[in-house]
């Protein structure tokens, strides 16, 4: 006997009268909200971080570092050069308690083929707020995150603030803790924000 397969009560009555064959209704077939968020989901866990610049307490590395501890589900890839040998010290010896990978130092242009090859869901921007220089800088690694339509991380500098709030392209890490953090970060629409960096990208270029 034949049989029309359909996933919809009501359609399947009207095409059984039409084609005067019986219908099977099928219930639990993925609904398109279902598959979005499948989408996202296979998209963006584990989640797939990058830092480059200085590992400097200018920088807040110490956030990153925590980020790795709090959540398996969060990979940081570093690059950049250690200011000093206390620091490379402490580095280190966090850096095996973590998801963070420490990759050297690269060459600027080897550095923007990491950025562009399309592995990486967050651009890392940590700035400290205790030092002028670093709290008022628009560093240039912003536009070439949002050139690729990498959403960023950013600490509450003014510069950054200022793109992030006005094209939504990303998450600032205010006074949240590590654990709010990465959960903020997790529970994020990055298909959104990545279409966000994009379209930032577009009108900052002019």
């Amino acid at each position: 006997m034949e049989f029309l397969v359909l996933s919809n009560a009501q359609r399947a009555k009207q095409c059984e009268g039409f084609f005067r064959t019986p219908s099977y209704w099928i219930t639990n077939l993925p609904t398109s909200e279902a598959k979005e968020q499948s989408a996202k989901t296979e998209t963006t866990f584990p989640t797939h971080c990058l830092y480059h610049g200085a590992i400097s307490g200018l920088r807040e590395y110490g956030r990153i570092l925590e980020l790795g501890v709090v959540s398996s589900q969060i990979h940081i890839d570093c690059f950049g050069p250690i200011r000093s040998d206390v620091e490379k010290d402490w580095f280190f010896q966090r850096l095996s308690e973590t998801g963070v990978r420490y990759g050297g130092v690269l060459e600027h242009r080897d550095m923007l083929k990491q950025v562009a090859g399309g592995r990486y869901h967050w651009g890392i921007l940590f700035y400290t707020q205790n030092e002028e220089n670093h709290r008022l800088c628009a560093p240039m690694k912003l536009y070439e995150f949002l050139q690729f339509g990498i959403p960023v991380l950013v600490t509450p500098n003014p510069p950054l603030l200022e793109v992030v709030h006005r094209f939504g392209c990303g998450l600032v890490w205010d006074r949240e803790t590590p654990e709010q953090m990465a959960e903020k970060i997790l529970s994020a629409d990055w298909t959104f924000f990545q279409e966000r960096a994009r379209k930032a990208y577009e009108v900052l270029r002019k």
